[in-house]
């Protein structure tokens, strides 16, 4: 659980700072405070994202009981999720319009 918990935690923090050059094109225009509020937005649509793929592939494994199953709602969930989130971003996160 602990390499879980720190693998995630890395791997937001890696994916926060290259999302806002290479993919949201975002340029800092702040102090700590909007880098904060920005760090936390993010963080709760990433939280979002999270469920909403995990919701997907569990209900789709629920419903139909196998592998394949699982792996097409995991497709879906994370296709759907990632999706929602760079509007999410784009919009309320980063301040821009999709």
């Amino acid at each position: 659980m602990v390499s879980v918990l720190a693998g995630t935690s890395v791997g937001f923090v890696v994916k926060y700072l290259l999302d806002k050059p290479w993919i949201i094109f975002f340029k800092v225009c702040g102090g700590r405070a909007i880098e904060l509020r920005e760090g936390l937005a993010y963080g709760m649509f990433s939280a979002g994202t999270t469920l909403l793929f995990c919701g997907i592939e569990l209900t789709a494994w629920q419903l139909w009981q196998t592998t394949a199953a699982e792996y097409v709602g995991a497709v879906v969930g994370l296709s759907l999720g990632n999706r929602i989130k760079c509007l999410r971003d784009n919009h309320y996160v980063f301040g821009k319009t999709a």
